[in-house]
């Protein structure tokens, strides 16, 4: 069952693969594995030592849940492929050091687009902090025209840390936000669009040459400092959010680059 490679997958840190194959008994996964590719490598390839196969009663659904309680691994994103099918979960480990795939990330800057949001957020600088949104607009209003203000409807503050690991603040630069700013600030908001609304009518468009676009939804406002005294001040002080109504945690994101020449649905 599924459910067995939990006890798999915790003593291999965020060096593992987790994928599913949907309508593919476990018995005929080893061959399907063959012809599969992690990005540019076969299986075989990719310098893990041992593959752990289990049966799924809907396989796309059950190896996001041991991602969402495990973490992507060495994915980029969660696992896509067919919904409500029934197949198989397997999870390439390795007990003999590091795989291909892990030596290559640890070669990467911590900014790299090639690592997924989880991983560039474990790496990052930039330091995150949940206020309520009267701090946040206390310290909007102290760094007029250096700050750069979003938002995010539909997630919480730990989800939206995610989505700031994503951003790019100057797209014509392809700046990403983690290598403008040093302090960020999380509000949990009853509604995006009046909370933005209400930094830009008191405080400005800081460095933003728009207003930001908003919803009327429950989600994160995000404000991003430069470094400096007031900003560190504000990130060490901050005081616990106030109290909000509840807020989905966003849990769409598409499948990984992960290809077979067999007629299988993998993923």
């Amino acid at each position: 069952d599924w459910k067995d490679l939990r006890s798999i997958l915790p003593r291999n840190g965020n060096d593992f693969w987790l994928s599913s194959m949907a309508g593919v008994y476990a018995i005929a996964v080893p061959d399907k594995l063959l012809s599969v590719k992690i990005e540019d490598l076969y299986v075989e390839e990719s310098g893990y030592t041992h593959c752990y196969i289990a049966k799924s009663g809907d396989a796309k659904a059950d190896a996001n849940r041991l991602l969402d309680e495990f973490g992507l691994g060495m994915r980029k994103k969660r696992a896509g492929g067919a919904d409500g099918k029934p197949g198989s979960v397997w999870a390439l480990v390795t007990r003999g050091g590091p795989s291909v795939l892990c030596r290559r990330r640890a070669g990467l800057s911590g900014n790299d687009r090639t690592l997924s949001t989880e991983e560039r957020l474990r790496r990052t600088t930039l330091k995150f902090t949940t206020v309520n949104l009267e701090q946040l607009r206390m310290h909007a209003e102290a760094n007029q025209d250096a700050f750069y203000l979003t938002s995010w409807s539909g997630v919480d503050a730990e989800v939206c840390k995610k989505r700031v690991m994503a951003l790019q603040v100057e797209k014509d630069q392809g700046t990403m936000a983690a290598e403008r700013f040093s302090i960020c600030l999380i509000a949990e908001t009853r509604n995006c669009k009046d909370a933005t609304k209400h930094i830009n009518l008191h405080c400005g468009l800081g460095c933003r040459s728009t207003a930001v676009r908003s919803r009327h939804q429950a989600g994160c406002v995000v404000l991003l400092l430069p470094d400096g005294p007031l900003a560190l001040e504000a990130a060490a002080t901050a005081a616990p959010p106030a109290a909000t109504g509840a807020v989905a945690k966003a849990t769409g994101e598409d499948s990984d680059s992960e290809s077979s020449s067999s007629s299988s649905s993998s993923s």
